[in-house]
């Protein structure tokens, strides 16, 4: 559905599958406009959305999307191209001087130089059974480049997205570095009983910042059902 929505609306997909779920991240409102007008939306509604939004701002980080160079990857000889342009710009590093770093970063998972290079030659994705090394080639290549640490997350996630179904591993759950004087206070867990939930965070956390917190977790939900629903009608609506 995001793939769908993305080549309506001309949102790239990134950023799309964090409008339809946003998990613990919040996309620019433009992004939800975009998609409203699509929609058809009433203004009405329009309004109701941007309230939400402003809601949940107070609370979710908000996403960044990829830069153009990685947004812009849909196979994988594009992936494979975008990390040959990172290993000869802006900072140019040799195939022995990135095993080297990679190394020292993670020695554990890794390749030796004449791998490496022949897996940077290749117009085919690293296989997906070498999650972690994938992983440390990217950090080591974005750090190198002096990119920002979200930009190793959306290679990876792209890198995920590309692997042939019979063999993708799962992506986790990408939720933000924030420095600790931006840590949240945590957000008691829904649908436990009553007894336990009481017990478990009045005594720890049941603050009125706590109570907010878990009413704009709820107001998300919904607002992320809504959208669901509307796009399935619209999408029913168009078929018909």
């Amino acid at each position: 559905m995001a793939a769908m929505m993305a080549a309506e609306t001309g949102i790239d997909v990134d950023t799309m599958k964090v409008v339809i779920d946003p998990e613990s991240r919040l996309a620019p409102w433009s992004r939800y406009e975009t998609v409203l007008t699509a929609l058809d939306a009433t203004p009405d509604a329009t309004r109701w959305f941007a309230r939400a939004h402003d809601d949940l701002a107070r609370t979710l980080p908000e996403w960044r999307a990829p830069s153009p160079d990685i947004a812009d990857i849909t196979t994988p000889a594009d992936f494979m191209g975008a990390l040959r342009r990172m290993l000869e710009a802006p900072h140019p590093i040799s195939v022995v001087a990135l095993a080297r770093q990679m190394a020292s970063r993670d020695s554990r998972n890794t390749w030796r130089r004449t791998a490496l290079g022949d897996i940077l030659k290749a117009s085919t994705l690293p296989p997906a059974s070498k999650r972690e090394s994938v992983r440390n080639l990217l950090a080591t290549l974005c750090a190198n480049d002096q990119r920002p640490m979200e930009d190793v997350d959306y290679l990876f996630d792209t890198w995920l997205r590309l692997q042939p179904d019979a063999s993708r591993p799962r992506p986790a759950v990408f939720v933000p570095h924030r420095p600790p004087s931006q840590t949240r206070t945590p957000i008691p867990p829904l649908g436990l009983p009553q007894g336990q939930a009481e017990c478990s965070y009045r005594s720890e956390q049941d603050t009125p910042r706590t109570r907010a917190a878990g009413a704009l977790v709820i107001t998300g939900i919904i607002l992320v059902i809504v959208i669901v629903i509307v796009i399935v009608i619209a999408l029913l609506l168009a078929v018909l």
